[in-house]
């Protein structure tokens, strides 16, 4: 039998399976990918920041509306 790939015992021809498809262009994919990674890490720091600055102004307001002995 006679192999494409020296060893592997694949036909030549054969689609692996790892083999990017026709018509799709992973880099591009890629790179979308990497552009929003980081504006949705910003946008997750923002929301937590947002958050602790209500959780603070809540327990100030508590303390506030808290009566005195």
């Amino acid at each position: 039998m006679m192999t494409g790939r020296a060893g592997t015992r694949i036909g030549p021809g054969a689609g692996l399976p790892g083999a990017p498809l026709p018509g799709h262009r992973p880099v591009r994919h890629a790179g979308r990918v990497i552009v929003w990674l980081p504006a949705i890490g910003l946008a997750a720091a923002v929301a937590c920041a947002l958050l602790l600055v209500v959780a603070a102004l809540a327990s100030s307001v508590a303390e506030a509306s808290r009566p005195r002995a």
